[in-house]
This record gives C-alpha cells, sequence and structure tokens, in this order.
C-alpha cells in the first residue's frame, strides 16, 4: 500500500518542459519585486498562470501582469485593453464612436470576413443610462464614484466592451472586463486613470503656460533691447 501510495504522489508532480520552466523561473523572480501588482506579489504560481493566459490572448508578460485581473476565479481585462486586442485581430475594420452622453454610449465594429470575400459587417452595441442603473451601478448618494463623475465614458466602457465580444466571440471567448465581475473595483481602477490622466493634462497645460510666459518674456527683453539700441543710434546721430 505504502509503495503504490508513493506511486501516485510521485505521478501527481507536475512535470514542465524546459520552456516551462523558465516561465516559472521568471515568475518566481517577479513574484519578489514591487513592479507587478500587489495581487500577484509573492505569488509566483499566479504570476506564471496569468504569463500562460495572456500568451494565448497574444500579450507579453509584463503587460499580462498589469492587465490581467482574476476576479472570483475568472481571468479578466479592461476594456481598454480588450479593444485594443481586436485591433490586433486580422479581420478588425475599423471602430466607431456613434454616441458618447450622459443617457447613451453607441458603439460600430467593423470585421472583415475572409471566408465571404472579404465582406464587411459592422455589430453595434450600446449601453444606456437606464441600463446602468438597472444593474445598480449608479448610486447618486456615493459622489465620487466614477458613475457619477464619469458617466459618460463609464457608458463608453461598457457599449465598447459589448461590441467587441460582438464581432470577435473567437478571440475572446466570453471574456468579461474587471468592470463587469467586480463593477465597484473597475470604476475604482477607472477613476484613478482618470484621475492620473487630468493631472498629466494640469502639468501639460501649466508647462505650456510658463513656456509661453517664458517666450513672451524673451520677446520683451529683446523689444526693450531694440528700443533701447533704437534711442542710442538717435542720440549719436542728434550729436
Amino acid at each position: 500500500m505504502a509503495e503504490t501510495k508513493k506511486k501516485t504522489n510521485k505521478e501527481l508532480v507536475p512535470v514542465l518542459s524546459p520552456k516551462m520552466q523558465e516561465v516559472m523561473a521568471f515568475s518566481i523572480e517577479l513574484s519578489k519585486s514591487q513592479i507587478v501588482p500587489t495581487a500577484y506579489a509573492g505569488r509566483p504560481s499566479a504570476i506564471f498562470a496569468a504569463i500562460q493566459y495572456g500568451k494565448e490572448l497574444g500579450l507579453g508578460p509584463m503587460v499580462s501582469l498589469q492587465n490581467i485581473a482574476v476576479i472570483n476565479g475568472k481571468p479578466s481585462l479592461g476594456s481598454d485593453m480588450m479593444m485594443g486586442l481586436a485591433m490586433k485581430h486580422p479581420e478588425f475594420g475599423g471602430y466607431e464612436i456613434i454616441e458618447e452622453t450622459d443617457e447613451k454610449a453607441v458603439v460600430k465594429i467593423a470585421r472583415v470576413l475572409s471566408k465571404l470575400g472579404n465582406k464587411v459587417v459592422w455589430y453595434t452595441a450600446s449601453f444606456t443610462i437606464k441600463d446602468a442603473r438597472r444593474a445598480g451601478l449608479i448610486d447618486p448618494s456615493k459622489s465620487q464614484s466614477a458613475w457619477v463623475k464619469w458617466l459618460p465614458n463609464m457608458l463608453l466602457h461598457r457599449a465598447k466592451t459589448f461590441a467587441v465580444r460582438k464581432a470577435f466571440p473567437d478571440a475572446f471567448m466570453g471574456l468579461y472586463t474587471i468592470e463587469e465581475l467586480n463593477p465597484e473595483r473597475g470604476a475604482q481602477e477607472l477613476e484613478e486613470e482618470y484621475q492620473a490622466a487630468d493631472q498629466i493634462h494640469v502639468r501639460v497645460v501649466k508647462g505650456e503656460e510658463a513656456k509661453e510666459e517664458d517666450e513672451d518674456s524673451k520677446e520683451s527683453s529683446s523689444t526693450k533691447k531694440r528700443t533701447a539700441s533704437a534711442s542710442k543710434t538717435k542720440i549719436q546721430g542728434a550729436k
């Protein structure tokens, strides 16, 4: 019995190919670093799984770790990443934002069907404020919620996600976004993204203003020098 148990235990030991061993070694080292999201810190097996899943989607190791989140055992992506992957699909034919308001977002995505003589088929998806309320996403009492502060953007994220899955089910195979599996977490991440974008915008604007002030100062200084030079010339002429 002991020998059987020992043999059974030996059979349960996973055998990794040399390539997989390299990925695992890489995952172990990454788990010790501070560059991975906190959910992956100290968890080499989770890092290994994320890298392998990302590989199936065509993502590199570091991009996978920064964009794949596991929620209730299911891998998920942000809506922008899903759109980015759709744009890399060989049959992607472009997309268009038809509407983006506080009430509704509508997105169209074109797919060029090579098996049908490159026929272009448009897939349309929408998400409205009524849909958001029906799903319990909007809570007026939470004034700092992304769904209150950035409503048009949030509606657009959902519409883009639905359109991408409609157009490319073969690429995403039912993959959900972070916002769909965990609306609160997804809204928080998007809120941080929008705040960072605002800060960058403020820094850029301030930088441009400082540049304009510097140019005005130089121009003023140059004008003063020309005026002083002209005055000096007149005085010398008078003499």
